[in-house]
């Protein structure tokens, strides 16, 4: 390993507009497949907690794709989007949840009257009922009444409900949790090394380790400049380390014009 010199790697912040439509078409699509996965999942099971950082964690991952696709080197561009498709997934799931109200509510009707029911006519009679329950309409009326019934957990054999003020801080809790883990991702990822000459991302290569007992004394090395020293920390083995540093170089394949970036990251 042979540095000259350290300094941490900064974003240019710079934008391929040829390939900016990647971002907001990944985000919108991806977002609106994962709020349709997640939502006929949950007809079956939907773990509190477990699942919006699950959800989060796709949804980052979709973003994350689309910042690379995207040529996004603008960390801020990226969080924007990745607020979106955290919106399009709990947007999604609730028109779904919406639409699967409205069917039931049909179907409850006609097993009550025994009379078919026109879509129209069922979509006044639930309007009319929200107006008479919220006094609101459509989705916005649909989630005031969901709040207002509350949500319920199981625990123990015993069940309770959180109410109505409860369920908004559930609701507000659970897509910061999406939305924190999508950001996250998505801004990691536009964060990355990137060539402005050849106009794609740096390659990362393992290039080695550093033992547990020798990390702090590496790391001491590097921020005084001795990096022939620190060099000669590194094991060059395929083994990865329990714990300790796990060295990877990062280049740009296509030209040796631009700066060699090592990453270093904690091996658990």
């Amino acid at each position: 390993m042979q540095l000259k010199t350290l300094k941490p790697y900064k974003p240019s912040g710079k934008l391929s507009v040829s390939k900016l439509i990647w971002l907001p078409l990944v985000s919108v699509l991806g977002g609106a497949t994962i709020g349709g996965i997640v939502h006929f999942i949950s007809l079956l099971v939907y773990l509190v907690i477990l699942f919006p950082l699950a959800i989060g964690f796709t949804g980052g991952l979709v973003t994350a794709f689309g910042v690379r696709l995207g040529k996004v080197r603008n960390p801020a561009v990226a969080m924007l989007f990745a607020l979106l498709t955290g919106l399009t997934i709990y947007g999604t799931m609730n028109v779904l949840a919406y639409s699967r109200f409205k069917q039931t509510v049909a179907r409850e009707i006609e097993e009550t009257t025994g009379e078919p029911f026109t879509q129209g006519e069922v979509n006044e009679f639930i309007e009319v009922f929200l107006q008479e329950q919220v006094s609101d309409s459509g989705i916005v009326g649909y989630l005031k009444f969901r709040a207002k019934e509350g949500i319920g957990f199981r625990r123990r054999g015993a069940s309770f409900n959180i109410g109505t003020t409860g369920t908004w801080i559930y609701w507000a809790i659970e897509l910061a949790l999406i939305e924190a883990m999508i950001v996250f991702l998505a801004s990691s990822s536009a964060r990355n090394c990137f060539c402005e000459q050849c106009e794609q991302w740096y390659d990362r290569q393992r290039i080695g380790s550093i033992q547990p007992h020798s990390s702090e004394n590496f790391l001491s090395l590097l921020e005084g400049g001795q990096f022939n020293e620190a060099g000669k920390l590194v094991d060059p083995s395929q083994a990865v380390v329990v714990s300790g540093l796990e060295l990877k170089q990062e280049n740009c394949l296509s030209c040796q014009d631009n700066d060699v970036f090592l990453n270093i990251e904690t091996a658990y």
